[in-house]
């Protein structure tokens, strides 16, 4: 019996997944090992987006900025 596997790959900053059809775990290994950057390319099912920053990581990064202008003297209203 032939099952669907999904592989992950990166490619000019970029991860997508690539679904390869085999009779075994090992057998999709082998394949897609086998496969030219290309052949990957053509067989993407899904491009993986990265995180999206979320307001917690725009939060620390104000503080940071604030923390760093009060240790220069700046102060919060430069």
């Amino acid at each position: 019996m032939r099952e669907a596997y999904l592989f992950t790959f990166f490619d000019r900053g970029e991860t997508f997944a690539v679904r390869v059809v085999a009779a075994s775990r090992e057998a999709a290994e082998a394949a897609f090992a086998a496969m030219s950057p290309a052949e990957k390319r053509a067989a993407v099912v899904s491009r993986l987006g990265t995180r999206e920053r979320d307001w917690v990581d725009e939060a620390v990064r104000g503080v940071r900025r604030l923390a760093g202008r009060l240790r220069t003297g700046r102060g919060a209203a430069a």
